[in-house]
């Protein structure tokens, strides 16, 4: 079979995104994702029925914004604490470092997370903020800048001589034409709007044919850029020509915020494992090359989605905030209809003609009300249309509605609705559930960006980086290694990272608000365990049992729980010695009156208070 020629094939991606584009569309008015977006800013009634018969905004409680912002920083408010650990096959292995290089990449990694350059806290918080509406998506990458290398043509030469670099046949090889100025690895948000996947699709990014999403650039920055060819006759807002229709994937409304732009697609083939470049008007691709693969052949997929409420068998899930819309119109509806009764009736007056007109003025002073003239015995007041009870009572249930649906209770919003203590403690148990789910899900999500970012780290970089280390700056030997560092960095190349297989975690509690505290408190109380006069002996003499508890409190990094075993050793030694007897004045033994036994919360005091001193 002859191969397809280039437009060819550019009019099948056009079909296919066309077709692909439908299927979002549908997705997107079946759940309303952009009326879910305007409910969150509070434009919570229709254009066309936002104002009242008197002109002015009709009520509205936006139940929504609050509740997404409650949930939000107890699904990720601090940056992620990324935890990196050898397989079991790696630490098996007599000999192995694979805890010393699983170490070193979990501090690149958190290193290059904790680089405010490149805003991985912003696009990871924007893309779970989206979630809630349609999905989130990041990108990870790899990009860099490239400059002229004054030395292009000479020959290489080894390091630190004069001897040139040959190649396997003995030629000596050529410094390039270009050389790295500057690289990184980038963290980039997609939004969901220009996200797209294969009509064959699934839950999973890695198991459909093919991913793409689109953006908006000027044809002169097409034409700088170094990677891309067939730019020389690009067309501004251009649309790909099919051969018995043109496909209408272009929005009408982008188009004209983006007039004098060019919409590129850029197309993550999986099957044929290669990524296209496509720009809406051009007959041919703008770049083409091979995709990233892992160990075992799949290619890597640069994107992590983030879907709180999948769909079976569909990519594009469940938005929450969609079953939120009912309770939160009734509730809207209900606030409107009391605003109306209370501003349509005011006070008014009936007075009859045969009143004088100085009593009617005496009346008219105060202008309290209006006065009505006509036939009534004297003066008598107009009674209000009275407002259904039923109203009133609707609310307190139809937000009991909405706290069912959406899953926060007033604890979480600093409402007590509790009426007991077991009740408030039944809730609370049950929200914890429910928020452990979502912060596992979130964690699951940030793993994999991880793992994405640790490849490209691996794989890409060429440049030395620095490296903040996780160095125990108190632990034994920490002078000798503070030698080889300068303030606790080291510089690295992507090389020293490689040979060993990790796996890539997210500790779920670095995610909370009260992440410090809980650690504090975990802390406290192993160092009253590792202290006990009872348990510490049989704990310090067990390493698998002082792990088991250590790590109940989230104590599993190997320098604490060497450092903690010598503190308890020493701590009981300080204790045995207290207790000898004294030797009388007359050469015999004085025995000591025994004192009290201290409480668990008087030691775990005293520890405390001891701890300023030990670090010093």
């Amino acid at each position: 079979m002859a191969r397809k020629s280039d437009a060819e094939r550019v009019q099948e991606w056009a079909k296919r995104l066309e077709a692909s584009d439908q299927a979002y569309k549908k997705w997107e008015d079946e759940y309303q994702t952009k009326t879910l977006w305007e409910y969150y800013l509070g434009h919570q009634w229709k254009k066309d029925n936002s104002l009242d018969p008197s002109g002015n905004p009709r009520y509205t409680i936006n139940l929504i914004f609050p509740t997404i912002e409650t949930q939000l920083p107890s699904k990720l408010f601090y940056h992620p604490k990324y935890l990196i650990r050898p397989t079991p096959t790696m630490t098996q292995t007599p000999g192995s470092n694979a805890e010393g290089r699983a170490r070193l990449q979990e501090d690149t990694l958190n290193s290059f997370v904790r680089d405010s350059r490149l805003q991985f806290k912003s696009e990871t918080f924007l893309a779970l903020l989206e979630s809630n509406f349609r999905f989130g998506v990041i990108e990870v990458g790899y990009s860099a800048d490239w400059i002229d290398n004054p030395n292009a043509g000479k020959p290489i030469l080894k390091e630190n001589s004069a001897e040139e670099v040959k190649d396997s046949e003995g030629n000596p090889v050529l410094s390039p034409s270009e050389i790295i100025k500057q690289e990184r690895v980038y963290f980039k948000r997609i939004p969901a709007a220009q996200f797209r996947v294969s009509a064959k699709c699934h839950n999973q990014l890695s198991r459909c044919d093919w991913v793409a999403y689109f953006e908006w650039h000027y044809p002169e920055d097409l034409k700088r850029n170094r990677r891309y060819k067939n730019t020389t006759n690009v067309k501004s807002t251009g649309r790909v020509q099919g051969a018995d229709s043109p496909p209408s994937f272009d929005d009408s409304e982008q188009e004209a915020e983006h007039r004098n732009m060019v919409k590129v697609w850029k197309i993550f083939d999986l099957r044929a494992k290669k990524r296209y470049d496509l720009g809406e008007g051009n007959e041919k691709f703008f770049l083409e090359e091979a995709l990233d693969l892992w160990e075992d052949g799949t290619p890597v997929v640069p994107f992590a989605a983030l879907q709180p409420h999948p769909r079976l068998d569909e990519f594009y899930p469940l938005p929450p905030v969609f079953n939120w819309i009912s309770p939160q119109d009734e509730l809207n509806e209900t606030r409107e209809m009391q605003k109306v009764h209370r501003k349509r009736f005011m006070r008014k007056f009936i007075a009859d003609q045969s009143i004088a007109p100085e009593e009617i003025a005496k009346w008219e002073q105060p202008i309290d009300g209006l006065l009505l003239r006509g036939k009534v015995d004297g003066i008598q007041p107009i009674s209000d249309a009275p407002l259904d009870p039923t109203v009133v009572r609707n609310i307190p249930q139809t937000k009991e509605d909405f706290r069912e649906i959406s899953g926060v209770s007033g604890e979480q919003r600093g409402i007590a609705e509790a009426e007991t203590a077991t009740q408030a403690n039944i809730i609370d148990i049950s929200s914890r559930i429910r928020e452990t789910k979502a912060k596992d899900q979130i964690s699951s999500w940030l793993a994999e960006i991880g793992k994405l970012a640790l490849y490209f780290i691996r794989k890409r970089m060429v440049l030395p980086f620095w490296v903040a280390l996780n160095t125990d700056m108190q632990a034994q030997g920490a002078p000798l290694q503070a030698m080889q560092v300068v303030e606790g960095y080291m510089q690295i190349k992507a090389e020293d990272l490689d040979g060993v297989d990790t796996e890539v975690t997210v500790d779920i509690t670095s995610l909370s608000p009260t992440h410090e505290s809980q650690e504090r408190q975990d802390w406290i109380q192993a160092l009253a365990i590792v202290t006990d006069p009872v348990r510490a002996p049989i704990l310090l003499a067990s390493d698998v049992l002082l792990r088991k508890t250590l790590g109940l409190f989230n104590i599993r990094n190997e320098k604490e729980i060497a450092e903690l075993r010598a503190f308890g050793v020493a701590t009981l030694q300080m204790l045995m010695m207290s207790q000898q007897p004294k030797a009388s004045p007359g050469g015999g033994a004085e025995r000591p009156q025994p004192g009290p036994t201290p409480s668990r919360e008087e030691t775990a005091g005293q520890i405390q208070r001891q701890l300023p001193t030990a670090r010093m």
